[in-house]
């Protein structure tokens, strides 16, 4: 089966994959996950299941606490097959994320990235990354508008 987007652009998905995806972002919208996690997709007519809206609930006793943190993820047209990139919207510190808050293609399940790997996993080894002894205590860029001059 393949999806045109109206860029002309295909995906090639088998019938038995997209009703996989169809399931994983109906899951990522239900919060299945505890509450800690949520995804669907960027656009509502996004037929090729390209942009993903993704969110990490910051674990509890960590830098991260008490922060919601927005992700765009992108597949390309070879998804599983070829990792997704992953993009924080707003300024994070961690090891495995660029200043530009790209997180590295090398970094864990990214840079060992099975056919099997879902966006729920890479959503999940962030959300871990983020409680490991490298980056719990790491301080974190002030995400709040600048106050005004009085």
């Amino acid at each position: 089966m393949t999806m045109k987007a109206g860029s002309g652009s295909a995906h090639r998905l088998s019938k038995h994959f997209w009703k996989k995806l169809c399931i994983l972002c109906e899951k990522g919208q239900k919060c299945e996950r505890a509450s800690h996690l949520s995804w669907g997709l960027a656009y509502d007519d996004d037929i090729t299941l390209t942009t993903w809206n993704g969110t990490i609930f910051g674990p509890i006793d960590t830098a991260y606490d008490n922060r919601i943190y927005s992700l765009v993820i992108v597949t390309g047209p070879s998804y599983p097959d070829v990792l997704p990139e992953v993009r924080f919207t707003a300024g994070i510190n961690m090891n495995c994320v660029e200043p530009d808050g790209q997180v590295k293609p090398t970094w864990g399940v990214l840079g060992n990235w099975k056919r099997e790997y879902t966006i729920e996993t890479v959503l999940d080894a962030l959300r871990r990354e983020m409680c490991s002894p490298n980056n719990r205590h790491l301080a974190q860029p002030d995400t709040a508008p600048p106050a005004g001059n009085s």
